[in-house]
């Protein structure tokens, strides 16, 4: 990404093409059309020479500005947090948190179901027919005819049950602040 400022306009042009539009602009065209005419006017007084006249003001590249929004990432916590709907099996949940990059999602993992991502992808995971259903069967691992195949409506009674959505989500959620154990990305690990 390039940026310009136009030192007759006094803007900032945020692009190549914002730059090319602009330059081709009537307010910008009449500005520069009238600034021409004045260091002309100087030129023939002689108050300044046909070089000091070119040397005026112009459209010229400057450094990308340092962007202002900070990534937040959302924690699986939080989500937690927000929902009415009934949360089990979070002690199968572990989280990584990559401590040299704060604005890097958590990762997450379910032991249970093998499923892994960032927050808003386990938190649907959590919610699923699935997760739901590994969690029961985990319960009931002593006798589990009784809850083979259960229905959508089954296992919500079951999570209601069971809901952990008031516990103590830190005690529950295995957190660890790693770079090693962090999954990065390609090309986004500190190393």
């Amino acid at each position: 990404k390039k940026t310009f400022y136009c030192q007759i306009c006094l803007i900032e042009l945020n692009s190549l093409d914002t730059m090319r539009s602009h330059v081709k602009g009537v307010k910008h065209m009449k500005k520069e059309l009238q600034l021409n005419a004045q260091k002309e006017e100087q030129i023939r007084k002689g108050e300044i020479s046909r070089r000091e006249a070119e040397r005026g003001p112009k459209v010229i590249p400057i450094p990308n500005p340092e962007s202002t929004k900070k990534k937040v990432p959302v924690r699986l916590h939080e989500k937690i947090k927000e929902t009415r709907d009934p949360v089990v099996g979070l002690d199968f949940i572990r989280e990584y948190i990559a401590v040299s990059d704060p604005e890097m999602e958590p990762h997450y993992e379910c032991d249970l179901c093998g499923n892994q991502g960032i927050a808003n992808g386990m938190f649907s995971h959590l919610m699923g027919h699935r997760h739901r259903q590994r969690f029961v069967e985990e319960i009931y691992k002593e006798d589990p005819s009784r809850v083979m195949d259960l229905s959508q409506g089954d296992l919500l009674k079951y999570a209601r049950k069971h809901n952990e959505n008031g516990d103590d989500l830190g005690k529950r959620i295995r957190s660890r602040r790693s770079d090693e154990e962090y999954p990065w990305p390609p090309g986004k690990a500190p190393w």
